[in-house]
């Protein structure tokens, strides 16, 4: 690693890792999960997935949401797994060239600790790099190390 970048919130910080994700790949849009919770920041709440904590009504639409993890009607894999078709159908419909990132936080703390299987991320990883489609990791609350 050769740069750093500190921060004073995890807001600050997510802000700053689309920013740089925008600046870096030249491409303007970004998916991110369902119940996902990234800051309270203008563009951290155009990509946080809880409806309660999206208090600007004119956030960007330059989000695509896909489903997490959790369903009441399905499995952790069965759902994990209709998550990772959902972000391949979101970059296939939208395209690769126009996707900077895909932010998402290793476990779900707000949205009720939705922990992911453990090849969850290893599977997305792959489908993110074959796209050219780089991935944040917002990591505040858990420790998670994946």
């Amino acid at each position: 690693m050769n740069h750093s970048f500190f921060c004073c919130s995890g807001s600050e910080a997510n802000e700053g890792a689309l920013l740089l994700a925008r600046l870096y790949t030249g491409k303007n849009e970004f998916i991110s999960l369902n119940n996902s919770l990234h800051g309270r920041t203008y563009l951290t709440m155009s990509v946080t997935g809880l409806p309660m904590w999206r208090a600007d009504p004119m956030l960007s639409d330059c989000v695509t949401f896909v489903p997490n993890v959790y369903s009441k009607e399905k499995t952790l894999d069965e759902a994990a797994t209709d998550s990772l078709k959902a972000i391949e159908d979101v970059i296939s419909s939208k395209g690769a060239d126009k996707i900077a990132a895909l932010i998402a936080e290793p476990i779900q703390g707000n949205s009720g600790i939705i922990t992911p299987p453990q090849w969850y991320f290893k599977k997305l990883k792959t489908i993110l790099e074959k796209n050219g489609i780089l991935l944040i990791i917002d990591e505040v609350q858990t420790g998670k190390n994946y």
